[in-house]
């Protein structure tokens, strides 16, 4: 077993001490024997039917997985912290399957040796598949080819079709360090069709009508021909990453078009709240882990918003607190015009370009039907999620501009109002 395949071994470690309870029972004529197993891995429950045809080595049958917690069962395959996007609930698997063992052609007859993806050997396949964990709903068909014995076996080939009507994610926590294992996409191929009516990952955006192609082939794994929903509006790209290359490398493009805001997309101190979205993203990264591979981003995008609305701070307050005649009251206003609120925008542009895991603003800048503007420069560590920002406005034209800083860890953001400038040229007027 490869050595970054040790989340395996400690599931496999962690199921064996649970206690086993199994029962068998079959009978019947070489051609049509009859199964029956039905077994106890702790809590999960295994019930098993199938109808054997020894001669002709094919069989068809059912297979049932319940267990009381579905997190509970997957924490070993998928961490500890699955009960947070997975969600609460049971597990069920229902499956009906049939299997088939081809013969290996013969070696002196090369016009029989095996083409394409399919090798011959062992054929399992699942007419339908019905899963519930947590808060996965998911049914399809698949089928997994096995190689031949003997020699060295061809990678078995997975194909077929998933279909969710809700698809849970785990969300991206940059500072995990822990190692991706990514050499074990080179156990198989695969080639699966990929549909959710909803896609629902901590800390993102849902996804409607989502659908793509996912391809695995020699450990590179490509997520081809993506579209889904996104706002009401149209989200489409894919991704490529590369598990065998050394460090793994990850390329990704997308593009959105006439997507809705409807509420702060990302919970930040400087958000947006509302308007009409459109963008493009280019990355690619390289390393082991997922803290690695956001350290490493380099790429750029683009977002364009029309119509919307910036929450942090008050552009139209900024340009009545400007206007007061008392210095008092006008810095007082200033200061809380820059602590927070909203502001109605026409048009909004932001480009960035990264490198070494760094965005840096390369336009940022809004401008609101009243002629009133306001711009942004400054840098996004991404993978630590530190924000140094400085947003300008200049609500009077021959006066110096007003600015805000905003530094820091984003959980923890520093608001930093920078207004003498401003405030010493008015006590000259």
């Amino acid at each position: 077993m490869p050595a970054d395949w040790g989340g395996e071994r400690t599931a496999l470690a962690a199921l064996a001490a649970y206690p086993v309870a199994l029962r068998l029972t079959g009978g019947g004529v070489p051609e049509a024997v009859a199964l029956r197993a039905e077994g106890d891995l702790g809590e999960l429950r295994m019930e098993v039917a199938a109808s054997l045809d020894a001669v002709r080595q094919r069989g068809v049958g059912t297979l049932t997985l319940r267990h009381p917690g579905a997190p509970r069962l997957l924490a070993p395959l998928l961490g500890t912290n699955a009960a947070e996007w997975l969600g609460d609930g049971s597990f069920s698997l229902i499956a009906g399957l049939h299997g088939a063992v081809q013969p290996d052609p013969p070696a002196t007859n090369p016009s029989l040796a095996p083409t394409g993806l399919a090798p011959t050997g062992l054929t399992i396949g699942a007419d339908h598949l019905d899963v519930v964990a947590g808060g996965l709903r998911a049914r399809g068909q698949l089928s997994l080819a096995l190689g031949p014995g003997g020699g060295t076996p061809s990678r078995p080939v997975l194909a077929g079709r998933i279909t969710a009507e809700r698809l849970p994610l785990p969300g991206l926590d940059g500072g995990a360090p822990e190692l991706l294992g990514l050499g074990r996409l080179a156990a198989l191929d695969a080639e699966l069709l990929l549909e959710a009516a909803r896609v629902e990952s901590l800390g993102a955006p849902v996804l409607e009508q989502f659908s793509g192609m996912l391809r695995l082939q020699a450990g590179t794994l490509r997520l081809e021909g993506v579209q889904a929903r996104l706002g009401g509006g149209t989200l489409r790209g894919g991704l490529v990453l590369e598990g065998a290359a050394v460090p793994p490398r990850l390329v990704v493009e997308a593009k959105l078009a006439e997507a809705t805001i409807a509420g702060p997309l990302f919970d930040l101190p400087l958000d947006l709240g509302a308007g009409r979205a459109e963008g493009e993203v280019r990355l690619q990264a390289a390393g082991h882990s997922l803290a690695a591979l956001l350290a490493t981003l380099e790429g750029g995008f683009e977002l364009g918003v029309r119509d919307g609305v910036l929450l942090g701070f008050d552009l139209e307050a900024l340009q009545a607190a400007a206007a007061e005649s008392e210095l008092d009251r006008a810095e007082a206003g200033l200061r809380q015009a820059l602590a927070g609120g909203a502001t109605g925008f026409e048009r909004l542009g932001v480009a960035a370009r990264l490198a070494e895991g760094r965005a840096v603003l390369t336009q940022a800048a809004l401008l609101t039907e009243g002629g009133a503007g306001a711009a942004a420069t400054g840098t996004i560590d991404v993978g630590r999620g530190v924000l140094d920002l400085r947003l300008e406005a200049r609500p009077v034209a021959e006066a110096p501009p007003i600015g805000l800083r905003l530094t820091g860890p984003v959980a923890a953001l520093a608001r930093l109002p920078e207004l003498a400038p401003f405030l010493r040229w008015k006590a000259e007027q």
